[in-house]
């Protein structure tokens, strides 16, 4: 009991750990309004998902665990699902940071160009641009492996 709380109030902590360096970019490229409204904006799902799984009132809510058998999967089924996410996964990333870096430069004053900002991250030649490709082949294995695991 006190190394699953040990070891689940640690992951807890993972999701603040990740997203401060993707917000600091984010709101250099977009600035603090928009970001502040943005945000706000993607919160709402979750709380109307609360709203649907906790109503009001309830103080400990009742789950139904359904236990779940199933043979372990092999290393080529693990793949087929693996391979294409981290691909897309991949291309996302690769695209996010393309857009963030266009629109920094749009609030710059410079014209929205998307293939000038995508231009050196497929082929990297700075420091930088070889530090958000490695980021982005991160981002593809972790949400490839993690797609294989949580896939049925």
């Amino acid at each position: 009991s006190a190394t699953q709380y040990a070891l689940f109030s640690s992951l807890f902590g993972l999701p603040r750990l990740i997203a401060g360096p993707i917000t600091g970019v984010t709101v250099d490229a977009l600035g603090w309004t928009t970001f502040f409204w943005g945000t706000l904006i993607a919160g709402l799902p979750g709380l109307f998902l609360l709203a649907r799984f906790v109503p009001l009132g309830v103080r400990e809510p009742a789950f139904a665990v359904v236990p779940f058998r199933r043979p372990p999967r092999g290393a080529r089924e693990m793949l087929t699902w693996a391979l294409p996410a981290g691909i897309s996964a991949f291309a996302c990333g690769l695209a996010v940071s393309a857009t963030l870096d266009a629109l920094k430069l749009r609030r710059a004053g410079a014209d929205f160009d998307f293939m000038a900002a995508l231009t050196p991250l497929l082929v990297p030649t700075t420091p930088a641009a070889w530090i958000t490709v490695l980021g982005a082949v991160a981002f593809a294995g972790v949400t490839g492996l993690f797609t294989a695991a949580a896939r049925r």
